[in-house]
């Protein structure tokens, strides 16, 4: 047994290209689905020429991802995120990339234009960002279900005669991804 191990780490033996094949549970092909819905935080400047107004506030933070595998554990995506409260409510949809280091761990970042739901404020327009990690373990041969943190920022400024916004959030979601 030891010499087997041995030759197969010098590559001498198809040891790992079996067990590669002879193991399901992978990031290497296909349709890629992630939901995500958790809590999170957010904080919101809006500066206008005759007003100042920061809302921030705890709400229920809510992720899709659907794209595709391209190559082994990197999967593209279109990806909707955001947070929705009683104080701040934001949008955004964007692409998205997300790498596997490994079967459960990873890392994932969605950029786009991002909306402000809120009934009191006008819904300006902003660019987001979003960065998040997280760690899923397998529940099926195409399935896995984990945790999410992530942290994101949006910005905007269209004139000092205008209106500037300027925001983050963060937060921890619960998943399922199928792929």
């Amino acid at each position: 047994m030891q010499n087997l191990i041995l030759l197969s780490i010098l590559g001498l033996t198809p040891v790992t290209d079996s067990f590669d094949q002879n193991f399901n549970n992978q990031h290497d092909k296909g349709f890629y689905l992630r939901l995500e819905l958790g809590a999170g935080y957010a904080n919101l400047e809006t500066k206008g020429p005759n007003s100042e107004t920061e809302n921030s506030g705890f709400g229920i933070s809510p992720s899709v991802s659907m794209g595709w595998i391209l190559e082994k554990n990197i999967a593209l995506h279109l990806t909707g995120f955001g947070l929705v409260s009683r104080k701040v409510s934001r949008l955004g949809v964007g692409p998205g990339i997300t790498y596997y280091f490994n079967d459960s761990f990873f890392a994932s970042a969605a950029i786009g234009p991002m909306i402000g739901i809120e009934a009191e404020v006008d819904p300006q327009l902003s660019l987001a960002a979003e960065v998040s990690f997280g760690i899923f373990g397998w529940t099926g041969e195409d399935s896995q279900f984990g945790m999410t943190t992530y942290i994101a920022a949006e910005g905007l400024d269209l004139d000092n005669d205008k209106i500037s916004q300027t925001g983050w959030r963060l937060g921890l979601r619960a998943g399922f991804s199928w792929h």
